[in-house]
């Protein structure tokens, strides 16, 4: 199934603040880091120590948008059943539960018990990543104002596979394991309702298949795997490699927008 990293230089103080100046000498992201309650948490910072995504975030995202007030990023202890990753526009706060990674983390110990604690510490992180762009999505939009025409929540899955495969050298292998993550969600539906189809949120079978759709448009052979085990049609494919295209075309558009 599913694969990766995160890095920061962490100190475990009641909070901690990461920031760093960009191109425009402000750093679009303020990051706080609240003290993890338990080892389960602190294996949190641990893992998310292993890659570079806030330092490649300020950096990629100063190159892209001139923000007059950065987004505020908190990992934080809420308990998950208090709410799940989310973006606060009245705050201008991303906020991302280290409870999240814990249960990211245990879904995948149980569907792959096979896997070694490294091997299930790299995709968690994995999935935190596309979580973590997903709602930064939420946030551009909110903060530029930019002008989207279809459902929110898809449009920012859009938006965190294609910055993700443009900004991480292993860009492919995150998307994929988000994909993998919605599939494995998605597997434990039995029954779809009027309420489920109403949801913000596509059913996590659409996440998996539109994210997938994305990969094969950027690198066909990237997922010849997965589709061979899928009916999905030959000319249906083609449409997605020419969305694909369409969809990184108007991303620079909107980008650009807002970029000095």
């Amino acid at each position: 199934m599913l694969r990766h990293g995160f890095c920061i230089a962490i100190c475990l103080l009641s909070v901690f603040v990461c920031g760093s100046s960009s191109a425009t000498g402000t750093a679009p992201f303020e990051v706080i880091y609240r003290t993890p309650d338990g080892d389960d948490q602190r294996a949190v910072l641990d893992a998310l120590n292993d890659a570079r995504v806030i330092d490649i975030a300020q950096k990629r995202f100063a190159e892209r948008v001139d923000l007059s007030d950065p987004i505020r990023i908190v990992f934080g202890t809420r308990p998950l059943r208090r709410g799940g990753p989310h973006y606060d526009p009245e705050r201008r706060t991303i906020q991302l539960p280290y409870d999240f990674w814990v249960y990211v983390w245990d879904e995948i110990n149980h569907a792959e018990p096979d896997l070694s604690v490294e091997e299930i510490d790299i995709l968690a992180t994995d999935v935190v990543i596309h979580t973590l762009y997903h709602e930064i999505a939420h946030a551009l939009i909110d903060v530029l104002d930019l002008p989207i025409t279809g459902q929110e929540e898809t449009v920012a899955d859009e938006f965190a596979t294609l910055m993700i495969i443009a900004d991480f050298d292993d860009g492919l292998d995150i998307v994929r394991t988000a994909a993998e993550f919605f599939e494995l969600e998605g597997s434990y539906v039995r029954r779809v309702t009027d309420a489920d189809l109403f949801r913000e949120h596509a059913l996590d079978d659409q996440r998996f298949f539109h994210v997938i759709c994305l990969l094969h448009g950027h690198d066909a052979q990237s997922v010849d795997d997965i589709l061979a085990g899928l009916d999905v049609t030959s000319s249906r494919l083609a449409l997605c490699s020419e969305d694909y295209r369409r969809r990184v075309a108007a991303w620079d558009v909107l980008l650009n927008l807002h970029r000095e």
